[in-house]
């Protein structure tokens, strides 16, 4: 047989012309050395590489650059520039003819441009993408952990069979382990399963016995830098074990030597830094109550709520519980407090206050009663129209099983009139069924700084923000503070990776986040605008790498009937998202509060003391973003 640098060599000086007329001498003198069978197998490689093609070649959305159409003996190709001259190199190499390794030729620069578009999209995604925690998660360590590298196999089961995975530790304390794998290593399907560590490198080191298998369970995974991370915490044991003996040595013994890890208090400090101005701006009101109207409730005072407070609680303080005791909510809150998973229910209703013979009637009118009854919507029209103020309000809520209370948030939107109704259709007495009742229900405290409360409804955070940074004049949205849970939510909020790509696609597109930004600037300090409810339209064809995503406030439309067409149209196309945006300035924060963590991490690493501080002490501003879409849909009914 020929060697395969002969061969290919061979192949080389001859593909280029087995179309020619003196082929057959060329290759007879090329090939004079060579045996009958030898001759033969270079003739069907030759072929397979000079073998005419029949192929049409359409690059259109595929490659960079205007794409043209280009005929030839009858078929019509589009290439753009660089293909086009790839297909005529290989016209003139092999006289005339199109063949088969042209073809590959040309698929091979369709691959690689393809594959530098997603390079770059990666790229460009991980250079923009916001940073972001969630809200009151914080990764609470007993005991430090030191960066210790050594090999390890970890064994498990997937899909029932047995595997076997090679991989190194980043981190190690007596309670955890951080593993590093390699990207195809498929950790996504070992999540919250127990599997066992043997600790072959420590072997290596100390007197330690590898075939020893230790039981942790894989609380996370994620991907960096082309690899897969897994996070694992060790199962209790009673006693000391020769693995607790050794990493306590390693520990107390060699801090010197090993870097000790301060990440969990970097994180938990950035994290409580940003809540402290993120609880301030809510315009909303933070509830939490027990769903027993007889018991008090209690609402959250902050810097931005003091309207909406003053209405809702301070004034009337039996109005919460008073709402609570309605049927319709009482049935909502035993649905919610059954689900075996911690959700969000949104209940939007009407709220309004009317003077009777001298007596204030309050009413909260929910959109079920609308869709029975569509002439109360008329009534609520014709009321607002008269002066009296009629409020849309949605409560948003989860429940808490470990506290066993609800925790929620009151918030407004402010919607566009109705169209004009006749006085006649203003009968009042269908409002009847729906007046809140005061007695014999408990008032609700307001609290302004009480830590167990906050805690607990930063815990079960009910809406999203996106925080705002002024360093040397230059503002910049730079973290997200994301809800801690995703059941009852929009896709886009389920997975917010998409929008962290991209903050603007959040806020309704580029001009919309630049509108937003501007507003900000001007608000002072301690202060916030009205909510304003933003409608996003999102769009994505399959030749779009990323989606279209227009925004549009409601407060535009003429009337709430304009923009409800405009609504139930998009939600039927399924490209409606709605949400509250509340902004916010924040004032300068209390870094007494965090003061003891910070100089711990200065301990170990005072450069990142410095850099966390600086971060906390820059936050300008918050965009709170509340999503909306269901509650606003019936609204619309």
């Amino acid at each position: 047989m020929v060697r395969g640098l002969g061969l290919q060599k061979l192949i080389n000086e001859l593909k280029h012309k087995v179309h020619s007329a003196s082929f057959e001498r060329l290759f007879a003198e090329k090939t004079a050395h060579l045996s009958g069978p030898q001759k033969l197998q270079l003739k069907i490689k030759l072929n397979e590489l000079t073998k005419p093609s029949t192929a049409a070649i359409d690059l259109r959305r595929k490659v960079p650059g205007p794409v043209a159409m280009y005929e030839y003996q009858g078929r019509t190709h589009f290439f753009n520039a660089e293909a086009q001259k790839i297909f005529t190199d290989g016209l003139k190499a092999n006289n005339g003819v199109y063949t088969d390794e042209t073809y590959r030729n040309i698929m091979q620069y369709m691959r690689e441009q393809q594959q530098t578009r997603v390079t770059k999209q990666i790229e460009a995604d991980s250079q923009s993408k916001l940073g972001s925690f969630v809200l009151g998660r914080y990764y609470r360590r007993s005991e430090e952990r030191m960066n210790f590298v050594t090999d390890v196999v970890v064994k498990g089961r997937i899909d029932g069979k047995l595997i076997k995975l090679k991989a190194v530790t980043v981190d190690i304390s007596l309670q955890g382990v951080q593993l590093k794998l390699p990207a195809t290593a498929p950790v996504q399907k070992l999540l919250h399963q127990t599997v066992a560590i043997f600790y072959l490198g420590l072997a290596k080191e100390f007197v330690f016995d590898q075939s020893q298998p230790y039981s942790y369970q894989v609380l996370g995974t994620h991907e960096k830098d082309k690899q897969s991370y897994l996070r694992l915490r060790r199962d209790a044991v009673a006693d000391d074990d020769a693995l607790d003996k050794l990493l306590r040595g390693l520990l107390n013994g060699y801090k010197f030597r090993y870097k000790v890890n301060v990440d969990h208090v970097i994180h938990s400090v950035r994290a409580k830094g940003h809540e402290s101005q993120w609880l301030q701006s809510q315009q909303g009101v933070p509830v939490i109550f027990s769903g027993n109207p007889e018991k008090t409730a209690y609402a959250i005072a902050t810097e931005s709520n003091s309207a909406l407070i003053d209405s809702c609680c301070k004034k009337t303080p039996q109005l919460l519980n008073a709402l609570i005791n309605q049927r319709w909510l009482r049935l909502k809150l035993a649905e919610l407090r059954g689900h075996s998973e911690q959700t969000r229910l949104q209940l939007p209703f009407y709220f309004l206050t009317l003077n009777v013979k001298g007596e204030k009637r309050h009413y909260a009118v929910p959109t079920v009663a609308l869709a029975k009854q569509p002439a109360i919507k008329n009534i609520l029209a014709g009321l607002k129209r008269a002066g009296y103020t009629v409020q849309a309000l949605v409560l948003s809520v989860t429940y808490s099983r470990l506290d066993k209370l609800f925790v929620g948030l009151v918030s407004a939107i402010d919607l566009p009139d109705w169209k004009t109704v006749k006085a006649s259709e203003l009968k009042l007495n269908v409002l009847k069924p729906h007046r809140l009742h005061l007695q014999g229900v408990q008032g609700t405290k307001v609290v302004e700084e009480h830590p167990r409360l906050t805690q607990l409804y930063t815990k079960c955070g009910l809406c999203n923000a996106l925080f705002v940074h002024r360093e040397a004049k230059q503002q910049d949205i730079g973290l997200a503070a994301l809800m801690p849970f995703k059941q009852g939510l929009p896709g886009w909020f389920q997975n917010p990776e998409l929008w962290l790509s991209r903050s603007h696609y959040i806020l309704g597109g580029k001009k919309i986040e630049n509108e937003i930004l501007k507003r900000l600037k001007y608000i002072d300090p301690a202060e916030h605008a009205d909510t304003k409810t933003l409608l996003l339209r999102l769009s994505q064809s399959d030749n779009q790498a990323e989606p279209t995503v227009n925004g549009r406030w409601l407060s535009d439309f003429t009337s709430f009937n304009e923009a409800s067409l405009y609504m139930k149209k998009l939600y039927k196309e399924k490209k409606l998202l709605a949400v509250n945006i509340e902004l916010y300035r924040c004032k300068r924060p209390v870094i007494r509060a965090f003061r003891d963590d910070l100089n711990y991490v200065q301990t170990y690493l005072p450069h990142r003391a410095k850099s966390l501080e600086r971060q906390i002490k820059s936050i300008d501003g918050v965009i709170g973003v509340q999503d909306v879409t269901a509650p606003l849909l019936r609204l619309a009914l």
